[in-house]
C-alpha cells in the first residue's frame, strides 16, 4: 500500500525530492495512491518536473532565497515526483545517485489512460487552450475505448495580481464540477507553476483522489506538437526538438535555464564531491550507524540522532520506525550534531520525512546544524530554512492573543497593543493554505479589534498565495467599517512572494512600527 509512512527511492535534485521509479511502477503507485484516497480521503499530488519547474522556482544565486518559494514548497510536499526531462537525469548522475528512467508527462498520461481504461478509474481533464482538454480525451477514448472520462473543463485561472486574490468564487465553480463527479484522476493541463499553485490552494476542498499536473501534454495527445524520434528522446537531446517546432516561444526559455542550470548547480557539484570524500573516510567506520539512533525523551518527544555517515541505509533505520512514531509523539526533534556527511539519497529521504510529519501535525525540528560542510550542502540544496526554523510553531494553523482567557496552543496570533482606535499583533509560525483551510476568519477579525490594524510579518515562517488571500479579505472587511490594515517587517522570502506575485505595491508595507503608525496617521 503506498502510505504517507511508505518511503520510495528518491533523490535530492536542487532542493526537490525526486522519486526514483520506472514508468510502469509510477502508474503502480498511481494505483495504490487511489486505493489510499479511500481510507483518509486526503488528495494526492503528482508532480513532472523538468528543467523548467527547477528554474521557475530557484533563484540565479546557489546560496540565494528561491525565485518562488511557494512553488519550492509545493514540489517538496507532493506525494509523487518524476523526472520529466533528461538533464534531470543526467544530475542524479553527476550527484552519483543515479535515477533509474525519465517519467514525462506525455509518457506517464497514455500509458495511465491504457491502464485504467481496463481498471475503470475515471479521470477528470483540466485545463487546456479552447477545447484542446476535450480532442484530447475524445483522442484517448478512441485509442482506449474503456476509458472512463469524469468530465472536461477548460477554464483560466489566476495566480498572480489582483485577479488571483478574487478569484475565490471562479474557483469555487471548478470545483463545484470537479466534486460532482470524484474522478480517480484529475488531469491539470494549466502549465508550471499555475497547475501546481491552482492545487495547493483548493486541495483542502478537493473530492479527487490523484491531482496529475501535466502541462502541455494535451497538444502531444492530440497531435499539434510532435514528439521528437525515439533516438534522440533517449539521447536526451528532445528539448532541441521541441525548440525547433516553436523557436518563439521556447528559444528564450532554454537561454536562460540552460546557463542558470550551470550557474546553481556547479557549486552543488562541488559541495557533493566534498561529501563523497567523507563518505569513503567513514566506510569503514564502526561508529557510522550508532544502535542508539533513537532517543525518547517522554511520552510526547522523539528525538532521532542521526548517524555521521547519514545515507540510505541509515535513513532506512529511521524508516522502519516511523510509523511508531506517528502513532506514539507529538513532538519530534532531528539531532544533526553527529552528522559529517548527507549523500543525495539521504538528504531526498530526510525532506520527506520531514515533510510527512508536519502533515500528520506533529511539532518537527532540528538541532545540531554545526558541521560546515553539512550546513553549506543544506543551503546549496535549498533546504536549509526548513531545517533551520523553528518547529515549535511550525504546524500552529490560526492565530489568538498570547494571553487570552481562550489561549489555545494550536491556535494564537501574539497582540502587541490593542485599544479601540488601533491593533498591533504579529504572526507567527505558517501562512499557508493548511492554514487557512483550518482558519476561522471571523474569529480572527473579532480578535483584531474594531480600530486599524498593523500586522508584524516578521516571524512568520512561510506565506503563500493563500496567505495574501487572508491579508486581501482582512483589509477588504476593515475597509467596509473605514478602517485600514498596514504590514510590516517583511521577511526576505515574503518580499520575494510578493514580488513573483505582483503584489508588492497591492498591500500597505513599511519597515518599521513607527512609519506604520504615522502612515496611519495620516
Amino acid at each position: 500500500m503506498h502510505n504517507q509512512t511508505e518511503q520510495l527511492p528518491e533523490v535530492m535534485i536542487l532542493g526537490v525530492p525526486v522519486d526514483d521509479l520506472s514508468l510502469d511502477s509510477t502508474i503502480q503507485h498511481i494505483l495504490s495512491m487511489i486505493r489510499d484516497y479511500q481510507l483518509d480521503w486526503r488528495p494526492r499530488q503528482v508532480a513532472t518536473v523538468n528543467v523548467d519547474f527547477l528554474m521557475n522556482s530557484l533563484s540565479w544565486f546557489p546560496f540565494g532565497p528561491a525565485r518562488h518559494p511557494e512553488l519550492l514548497e509545493i514540489l517538496q510536499n507532493a506525494d509523487l515526483v518524476t523526472a520529466d526531462g533528461m538533464p534531470i537525469v543526467w544530475l542524479s548522475r553527476l550527484l552519483h545517485a543515479p535515477i533509474q528512467a525519465r517519467v514525462a508527462g506525455s509518457d506517464l498520461v497514455p500509458a495511465l489512460a491504457k491502464t485504467i481504461a481496463q481498471t475503470g478509474h475515471s479521470v477528470y481533464f483540466l485545463g487546456g487552450s479552447g477545447d484542446i482538454g476535450q480532442q484530447a480525451a475524445d483522442k484517448l477514448i478512441q485509442k482506449y475505448p474503456g476509458l472512463n472520462v469524469a468530465g472536461v473543463d477548460s477554464p483560466f485561472v489566476y495566480t498572480e495580481g489582483e485577479e488571483m486574490l478574487t478569484a475565490d468564487e471562479q474557483d469555487k465553480l471548478i470545483l463545484e464540477k470537479i466534486n460532482k463527479v470524484r474522478p480517480d484522476i484529475l488531469l491539470v493541463g494549466f502549465g508550471n507553476p499555475k497547475q501546481e499553485l491552482w492545487f495547493n490552494r483548493n486541495s483542502h476542498k478537493l473530492k479527487a483522489a490523484v491531482t496529475i499536473g501535466i502541462g502541455g501534454t494535451y497538444e502531444f495527445i492530440v497531435g499539434n506538437v510532435s514528439r521528437a524520434p525515439v533516438w534522440v528522446q533517449k539521447s536526451g537531446f528532445e528539448w532541441i526538438h521541441r525548440i525547433l517546432q516553436d523557436p518563439k516561444r521556447l528559444w528564450k526559455r532554454y537561454a536562460i535555464a540552460i546557463p542558470k542550470l550551470c550557474v546553481i548547480t556547479i557549486p552543488l557539484l562541488l559541495s557533493n564531491l566534498i561529501q563523497r570524500k567523507k563518505n569513503r573516510a567513514l566506510m569503514h567506520d564502526n561508529k557510522a550507524y550508532p544502535s542508539d539512533i533513537i532517543q525518547g525523551w517522554n511520552s510526547y518527544e522523539v528525538k532521532i540522532k542521526l548517524s555521521r555517515r547519514l545515507d540510505s541505509r541509515s535513513m532506512q533505520i529511521i524508516i522502519d520506525n516511523w510509523e511508531n512514531y506517528l502513532l506514539e509523539y507529538k513532538n519530534l526533534i532531528f539531532d544533526f550534531i553527529d552528522v559529517e556527511m548527507i549523500d543525495s539519497n539521504a538528504l531526498g529521504m530526510l525532506v520527506r520525512l520531514y515533510k510527512r510529519a508536519q502533515k500528520n501535525q506533529m511539532s518537527v525540528s532540528s538541532t545540531g546544524l554545526v558541521n560546515d560542510d553539512v550546513v553549506r550542502l543544506l543551503k546549496l540544496t535549498h533546504v536549509w530554512d526548513l531545517f533551520n526554523e523553528s518547529g515549535s510553531k511550525e504546524t500552529l494553523p490560526l492565530f489568538y492573543p498570547e494571553k487570552s482567557k481562550n489561549f489555545n496552543e494550536n491556535k494564537y496570533i501574539i497582540i502587541d497593543e490593542q485599544n479601540e482606535k488601533l491593533t498591533i499583533a504579529h504572526l507567527v509560525g505558517r501562512l499557508d493554505a493548511s492554514a487557512i483551510s483550518l482558519m476561522d476568519f471571523n474569529e480572527s477579525i473579532r480578535l483584531l479589534g474594531s480600530g486599524d490594524c498593523i500586522l508584524d510579518l516578521s516571524s512568520l515562517s512561510f506565506l503563500d498565495s493563500t496567505g495574501l488571500r487572508f491579508f486581501f479579505q482582512l483589509e477588504r472587511d476593515l475597509k467596509k467599517r473605514n478602517k485600514q490594515m498596514v504590514l510590516i517587517n517583511p521577511t526576505e522570502m515574503i518580499c520575494q512572494l510578493l514580488d513573483i506575485t505582483n503584489l508588492h505595491d497591492f498591500f500597505n508595507i513599511y519597515d518599521s512600527k513607527k512609519d506604520a503608525k504615522l502612515a496611519l496617521n495620516q
